[in-house]
């Protein structure tokens, strides 16, 4: 029977935090819970009784994997069986649990941990992920709360503390997730990189924070900055040097007067020069170049557009944009870069050549271009553009794929059934009839006004047409066999709608354009992002040439085709299916089986003309496909997050060459490891499926240098032209990347005012530039220079500092502010009332909050006073583990006499296994936020200080990481105390190295932030060299020979098979990476096991595991831990092999045995 336990109020052990509740819950069954409110499955309960009463609940009818509430009651259900069987009293509150609410849930689970440990007999052992068949146990979405309910923040007196325990959180907010239809109120909103409960701010630069969703972004948008910015974020004398900066020729300002005003929130009668900077972007054409110059682009051409109606000279114009993406704000843009007119194909290819050399747009990163008038200028454009870069590719034939194949192969081969259809629309243009269907008949096609080859330009609107004829083909013969006997016209069509041979015709065709029409209505269909419909067009215009192909050709022929693109294997029969094995449709082969007699005549010429149409169409698709059908599909599989796996690094290079990316064989080996990097990176942790396409490459990018050839191959892709390619949304789309959004109807204000303005101002105030610092947002410290314009800013008075205290204005220090430990901020101008001496004005990094500090609170940012081997590891959530005992361990391995080894860690496993196999050489410090400078002095001086950060804030594969700033991710600072206090002191000549260790996947701006800090560029070091393991890490330090490569040692196991036990045989040679989750034993999320036994596959032993790290065998076989805690351990370790190859060097500078 059960020992029954219940909460004390009063007593102080029943007392604790929701932070040790998550980590007993996560420990005991291998979980990964987050919130309170994601354990109220009731999963997780259950199999906590099977584990203190093994058989009280049947686990294969718990669902772990559930989100259904019916399920949720069904797993409450059997504990409360579990409780009847085994007396205990306590009753299961189900309705409350069910609600998601905090409290109800939190308290039951500190209920049930008390209950836990009473009952917890000696420890058995018990796994956790078998004792469910592997299973995970979902964390349960959170609950959709009311607006309602939310509390004000008003309301709120005091700041949260996360260290509160037990505190009362029923008027607690929840964040809104962001809505993307907010966008169409504000302009300048975007969702974050950040979190889903975040807005960016395109205006500002900043991270909004969501509590009540739409009223965030209403008291955003009332703030002095952003209003500043707004209006265009320049006083007026900076608005009118940019704005007079930009002069549009006549024929720009005609084009924008006709085709770009529809976006301004308010209508003019006459564009100026003013406006069109607006429409341009008022940093224009700079930052179009900028972009050029330093990333891949596509040219965009757009001809005979319409200039100015009501001119009789200046009719049409040739329209010239550029496309680009942006990692910055992950999109593709398009912007507006010249308006040109000319009068022939010659003439415009000359236009464009000066507009490229105008602009001195490099021709080395052009990659593509789109023209849409591709009979009139085409020819003549693509050899120009080609003489400049012989890798360009023109897209434009790809898009006009199916039309101009249907109308190849109508031309050729169809010129009966076109006359057919001539004659029928001719009939009904003059007469009419009391047939509804017949009247439906030529409804919406517009084609047929060309009567010199009706339809031929349109593969929808044939196709269109002829599945109604087929669908009215006996209501047309009823018509026309009853028309008057006179009508020869009549007679003709009913004589050929009588002829089977026309019939089937027409049902050929109908089968024929099939795929080519499917095609076209997904290129007329936008279905997500831009770029997720590309990765589609692509996929499918891999496939229409093979397709074709194989309706007609022989297999090996079909393979052959493909790959040499050779016309003379079409027109070869031997290479050709017979008649009876060609593609003509279901309904065509039971056509013909039905009228068998009527069609003897004519069935040999219809399969010559069925195979001859064939022909056409393939030829002409393999003419307008830029590029061949494998490098098409290898785009569409590498661009596509799922794919990723089903490319091979010889593909990725053979990309790169026919995009003329890498010409020498050490650009290929390096873009290969590149692309190897990146399939290791996102193996680690799924990607959501809900990511923007754009989003997703934009956080792939970010881990990658700006030299990598990776990332310049996926920035080739990412701009190609893509549909909607109709003008007037390309015009849409470049003026909404302008600064339209700035423009107000103050900018049409007279040059005249603004002059008068200017002269206004007092040059005195003019003598000086402010430089202010502003708060870091997305993690880069950005430097604003204050305006130097003469009106004096209303509002709190700015005063410099002169009181002889230091920590002048732009100074970087350290700030102690209670409740924390110390900050890095940035000291700035006093505002407001009057300066008291010795208090300064302080910006803190990251949140962008003030404080108002005395100067004895604050200390230099370099302050190096104080300075054997020191391991610092910061204190963490229980389930994030560091690896001290490594350190040590590499080394005791080298030789070095090591005189004292102090860490700092709170892990009771991992100070077991440095206590045992150490035997008490290390000793333990705890937290190392309540290391002080006095401490430093006792214990030091230092040579070593090694360490490093936790990676869950900082790593991409984590949707919800806060960054370097909050969260884990602050506790780099620490670090970073620690190293500055114990560097040696000024002319101290003494050796003293450091090294400090992150995730190789965080984003660009955290990893330029760290870098910043410490002062140097990190090395990127694979364990997979050394070990069977993938294990990809930063490392920053002094430590002599960093960057050399890394080589293998004899006592190294590079392969899986050698760390294996007897009888078991390793299924590969390399293994993901190994984190504290047990599912990332499995190579891919679905994938197999890496290790198999006796025919079976299973997991990697501890032992192994220990051998793959490169310690000792049972190095981690202490304090009776099981499988799952050994593993934490190990899975947030360093590889042995990596840090002795780091280490080695030091040989050279300290004593050795």
């Amino acid at each position: 029977m059960a020992m029954n336990v219940s909460l004390d109020p009063n007593n102080p052990d029943d007392k604790c935090s929701r932070y040790d509740v998550l980590s007993w819950i996560n420990e005991t069954l291998q979980t990964n819970f987050t919130q309170v409110e994601q354990c109220r499955s009731g999963a997780c309960f259950c199999q906590l009784m099977d584990l203190l009463f093994p058989g009280s609940i049947d686990m294969s009818k718990v669902k772990f994997e559930s989100q259904k509430r019916s399920d949720f009651k069904q797993n409450y259900s059997l504990l409360q069986t579990a409780f009847r069987k085994s007396g205990i009293k306590q009753p299961v509150p189900v309705k409350q649990l069910l609600t998601g609410k905090f409290r109800p849930n939190f308290t039951f689970l500190k209920w049930f941990r008390k209950f836990f440990f009473a009952n917890e007999r000696q420890r058995r052992e018990y796994k956790p992920v078998e004792a469910r068949n592997g299973q995970d146990i979902v964390q349960v979405d959170e609950p959709v709360k009311s607006p309602r309910s939310w509390k004000n923040p008003r309301e709120s007196g005091r700041v949260r503390d996360e260290s509160d325990k037990d505190m009362e959180l029923n008027g607690r907010r929840q964040p809104v997730t962001y809505d993307s239809k907010w966008e169409r109120t504000f302009k300048w909103i975007r969702a974050s990189h950040m979190e889903d409960n975040c807005a960016y701010c395109t205006l500002c630069d900043y991270n909004i924070i969501l509590h009540a969703g739409f009223f965030d972004l209403k008291r955003h948008q009332q703030t002095q900055k952003h209003m500043k910015r707004e209006m265009g974020g320049l006083n007026s004398s900076g608005r009118k040097k940019i704005e007079n900066s930009i002069s549009c020729s006549e024929t720009m300002l005609l084009f924008i007067q006709n085709h770009c005003l529809s976006s301004l929130p308010s209508r003019i009668n006459k564009v100026s020069q003013r406006t069109a900077s607006y429409i341009l972007g008022l940093n224009y054409p700079s930052d179009i170049v900028s972009a050029c110059k330093m990333n891949p682009y596509c040219i965009y051409i757009y001809g005979q557009v319409l200039l100015d109606a009501e001119s009789r000279e200046r009719t049409s114009c040739h329209v010239v944009l550029v496309g680009f993406f942006e990692e910055k704000r992950a999109r593709y843009c398009i912007r507006l870069l010249d308006v040109f007119q000319a009068e022939d194909g010659s003439s415009v290819s000359g236009c464009l050549l000066n507009v490229l050399q105008k602009f001195e747009l490099p021709a080395g990163n052009m990659v593509a271009f789109y023209v849409n008038d591709q009979e009139q200028t085409s020819g003549s454009v693509v050899s120009q553009i080609q003489e400049l870069n012989s890798q360009v590719i023109d897209l434009g034939g790809l898009y006009n794929v199916p039309d101009s194949a249907c109308s190849a192969g109508l031309q050729a081969h169809s010129s009966q059934v076109q006359e057919l259809i001539a004659s029928i629309y001719e009939h009904f243009s003059t007469c009419s009839t009391s047939n509804d269907n017949l009247k439906m008949l030529f409804a919406g096609i517009e084609g047929l006004k060309d009567t010199s080859a009706p339809l031929s330009h349109s593969c929808e609107e044939f196709c269109v047409l002829v599945q109604r004829m087929l669908e009215m083909w006996s209501d047309l013969v009823s018509y026309f066999t009853s028309c008057d006997e006179n009508n020869d016209k009549a007679k003709q069509i009913c004589s050929q709608l009588e002829n089977p041979k026309v019939r089937i015709t027409l049902m050929f065709l109908d089968h024929a354009l099939g795929p080519l029409r499917v095609f076209e209505q997904h290129l007329q269909q936008s279905k997500g992002s831009v770029r997720a419909d590309l990765v589609q067009i692509l996929r499918e215009a891999s496939g229409l040439l093979r397709s074709y192909a194989s309706s007609f050709l022989r297999p090996q022929a079909v393979i052959r085709y493909l790959k040499e693109r050779d016309p003379a294997i079409l027109e070869n029969s031997t290479f050709c299916l017979p008649a009876t094995e060609l593609s003509l449709g279901g309904v065509v082969e039971d056509f013909i089986s039905a009228r068998e007699e009527e069609l003897a005549d004519s069935i040999n010429v219809f399969h010559d003309e069925c195979l001859a149409f064939y022909k056409t169409l393939t030829t002409s698709i393999a003419d307008s496909l830029p590029l061949s059908d494998s490098v098409l599909r290898g785009i569409s599989q590498l661009l596509s997050p799922a794919g990723r796996l089903k490319v091979t690094g010889k593909s990725i290079v053979d990309l790169a060459v026919q995009f003329g990316i890498c010409s020498k064989p050490e650009d290929s080996a390096k873009l290969t490891d590149e692309f190897l990097e990146y399939q290791l990176v996102e193996d680690e942790e799924d990607t959501p499926s809900t990511l923007p396409l754009e989003r997703y490459w934009c956080n792939v990018l970010k881990t990658f240098p700006p030299e990598s050839i990776f990332k310049r191959l996926v920035l080739c892709f990412l701009i190609l032209p893509c549909p909607s390619l109709e003008a007037e949304k390309i015009f849409a789309q470049a003026v909404e990347n302008g600064d339209v959004a700035h423009w107000d109807d103050s900018s049409e204000e007279s040059d005249t005012d603004l002059t008068k303005e200017l002269d206004s101002n007092d040059d005195s105030s003019l003598d000086h530039t402010e430089v202010k610092i502003s708060p870091i947002r997305n993690g880069q410290m950005k430097k604003n220079r204050g305006s130097t314009s003469g009106n004096p800013r209303s509002g709190k008075r700015e005063q410099a500092y002169h009181d002889g205290k230091g920590y002048a204005i732009g100074e970087l220090v350290w700030g102690k502010v209670k409740g924390f430990s110390w900050w890095p901020g940035l000291v700035v101008v006093w505002k407001g009332r009057a300066l008291t001496v010795s208090m300064r004005r302080v910006e803190w990094f990251g949140d962008g909050m003030f404080s108002e500090i005395h100067t004895e609170g604050l200390l230099p940012f370099a302050n190096c006073h104080f300075w054997v081997i020191f391991v610092f590891f910061p204190p963490i959530l229980p389930y994030i583990l560091f690896f001290f005992f490594v350190g040590y361990l590499v080394l005791k391995d080298l030789g070095f006499k090591v005189e004292r080894y102090i860490a700092s860690e709170i892990c009771e496993d991992s100070i077991a296994v440095g206590m045992i196999k150490h035997e008490g050489q290390i000793e333990y410090v705890k937290d190392v936020r309540t290391i002080t400078r006095k401490h430093l002095a006792e214990w030091g001086p230092f040579d070593l200080l090694i360490g490093g950060s936790p990676c869950n804030d900082l790593s991409m594969v984590n949707p919800a990481r806060k960054g370097l700033f909050e969260g884990t991710g602050r506790l780099f600072f620490e670090y970073y105390r620690m190293l500055t206090m114990m560097r040696p002191r000024e002319g101290d000549d003494r050796p003293f190295f450091w090294l400090f260790e992150n995730v190789v996947a965080m984003s660009a701006h955290d990893k330029a932030d760290i870098c910043r800090f410490l002062e140097c560029n990190p090395v990127m070091i694979d364990a997979v060299k050394v070990s069977p393991a993938h294990r990809a890490r930063y490392f920053w330090g002094n430590l002599p020979g960093m960057n050399r490569p890394l080589v293998t040692s004899l006592t190294d196991k590079v392969e899986l098979q050698d760390c294996l036990e007897v009888g078991r045989t390793a299924m590969f040679n390399k293994v993901r990476t190994i984190t504290t989750k047990s599912n990332s034993i499995k190579q891919g999320k679905m994938g197999p096991l890496p290790v198999t036994m006796n025919g079976k596959e299973d997991y990697l032993w501890c032992t192994e595991m220990e051998r793959i790290f490169g310690f000792p065998k049972h190095y981690t076989d202490v304090n009776n831990m099981g499988r799952g805690q050994r593993q934490k351990v190990l899975g947030r370790s360093w590889s042995v092999p990596v840090i002795r190859h780091l280490f080695a060097p030091l040989k050279d500078y300290f004593a050795c045995e």
